[in-house]
């Protein structure tokens, strides 16, 4: 009796919870030469800092996945393009429905403050987001300060410096959440 007691908690508090919410999706963009990248564009999916599954877009930039209902909420969704670029897409605050859609805009639309500072799609706040600058190998991030002096910090080395001159500026992200440490 101790036995099938013992197998059936271990059955039943398997790590294999149901998929509750299901959310499918369409990239899209209106730059001709991001065209080829939103088909077979990889996405990877994370909730609350722990990544979990990485999802392929179709042909046509279409995608769906699913998550238990222990993963609903804090979800964010980061495009790779290439295996070269990274970019944050899509933050969901708590999943309230079963199933939704979304549409992500590569690249992002940004929100502007009226101070003409770019807000960062997941903390939603502009003091430490700033503009990306690839030069020599390096991705940087640069600000100016109070004495109008313009200083450059590092974000991430490039290991082929070949390959992104091959790519379009539209297919980098432009910007740099230091809070959030995402390019987007």
């Amino acid at each position: 009796m101790k036995y099938v007691l013992f197998i059936s908690l271990i059955f039943l508090s398997g790590t294999n919870k149901p998929e509750k919410y299901r959310i499918t999706g369409q990239l899209k963009t209106i730059v001709d030469s991001l065209r080829p990248n939103i088909k077979n564009a990889s996405l990877i999916i994370s909730s609350q800092g722990k990544k979990l599954k990485g999802v392929n877009t179709d042909s046509k930039g279409y995608f769906s996945f699913s998550l238990p209902e222990s993963n609903s909420t804090d979800i964010d969704i980061v495009y790779y393009s290439m295996g070269l670029t990274e970019m944050y897409v899509k933050h969901i605050s708590q999943l309230t429905e079963d199933s939704i859609f979304i549409t992500i805009d590569i690249p992002n639309a940004y929100k502007i403050t009226r101070n003409g500072k770019v807000i960062c799609p997941k903390c939603n706040k502009s003091d430490q987001s700033y503009a990306v600058l690839i030069a020599w190998q390096n991705i940087q991030y640069y600000k100016i300060n109070k004495a109008s002096d313009t200083l450059f910090f590092p974000i991430d080395t490039v290991k082929n410096s070949n390959a992104w001159n091959c790519l379009p500026v539209s297919q980098f992200s432009k910007w740099y959440c230091v809070r959030d440490s995402i390019y987007f």
